[in-house]
């Protein structure tokens, strides 16, 4: 249903949330370039202070100083020096005021031998915050990998 082009609180409430959704794509969608490059002031840029990045299978990184040290990662600073790129589906975005959450799929490709592979695709869950005069930042990335776990199906289902 429309909202009432005569009432501009109606209007301008729906200009934040088509701005809000379109400011939390933009903070997934700049992870992956980040990543590729081993940006860690990009990676903090996007992150909450006290954010979390749960990389399933691989590990979990807490603050800025977790966000560094994924990136300083032998695993992590291999792929990226043989040629990567994590690339996302559009998400599924919900926002719940100050608060907001994602669902989007994960994939990881790099080279290998002449050509590349995907080396991870995984099922992703984003929860952002709204943090006063800095806008959305990611507040906590879970990542399962896709390979026929459970808690990658059940991460999938969650209500955003």
């Amino acid at each position: 249903m429309a909202a009432n082009c005569d009432d501009p609180n109606a209007l301008e409430e729906r200009l934040r949330k088509l701005e809000d959704l379109q400011a939390i794509t933009n903070l997934i969608a700049a992870y992956g370039p980040a990543a590729d490059t081993c940006n860690v002031e990009e990676v903090r840029r996007i992150w909450h202070a006290a954010g979390t990045c749960d990389i399933g299978g691989v590990g979990v990184f807490v603050g800025p100083q977790g966000l560094a040290q994924a990136y300083s990662e032998a695993f992590h600073a291999g792929i990226v020096a043989g040629g990567s790129a994590h690339i996302f589906s559009s998400p599924h975005i919900a926002i719940h005021g100050d608060s907001a959450a994602a669902t989007n799929y994960g994939t990881l490709f790099w080279h290998q031998d002449g050509r590349f592979i995907c080396g991870r695709l995984t099922a992703a869950r984003w929860e952002f915050r709204r943090v006063e005069g800095e806008g959305w930042k990611v507040a906590k990335r879970t990542t399962i990998p896709l390979d026929g776990r459970p808690e990658a199906r059940e991460l999938l289902a969650r209500p955003v």
